[in-house]
């Protein structure tokens, strides 16, 4: 059984991504759970703030070097705000892609579940 200290010192999933626009590639990490929600707020428009500060914020939180320390800081968003738009719309889509996989993830646990507690989806057939 893992205990406390093998589930908070468990990695996150990552993803080299190759930016042209930068002359090279960066590592993205996916968020964590309380990143992840608010970020999924911010992209249905729910939180103030221009898409690119807010496109910007997200990978300020994402991208890792090689250790897995975070390259930038929340006071480097301005910064990277004013960089190619193209190069942060490729690493906010990945970043986007590692949320959708975790969510996806996370639901078939969930079917699994309660499949195996017997509340699955009705399928509508009958037994006899």
């Amino acid at each position: 059984m893992l205990g406390r200290e093998d589930i908070l010192k468990a990695p996150q999933r990552t993803k080299a991504v190759e930016v042209p626009e930068w002359g090279g590639s960066v590592i993205v990490r996916e968020l964590g759970a309380v990143d992840a929600e608010d970020c999924s707020r911010e992209c249905q428009g729910q939180v103030a703030g221009t898409h690119t500060v807010r496109r910007a914020k997200w990978v300020a939180k994402c991208l890792i070097d090689e250790d897995g320390k975070l390259l930038f800081a929340e006071h480097d968003v301005k910064a990277l705000g004013q960089l190619s738009s193209s190069a942060m719309e490729r690493i906010f889509n990945e970043i986007l892609a590692l949320l959708r996989t975790k969510r996806e993830e996370q639901l078939a646990l969930v079917g699994e579940s309660e499949a195996a507690r017997g509340s699955g989806p009705s399928t509508g057939s009958a037994e006899s």
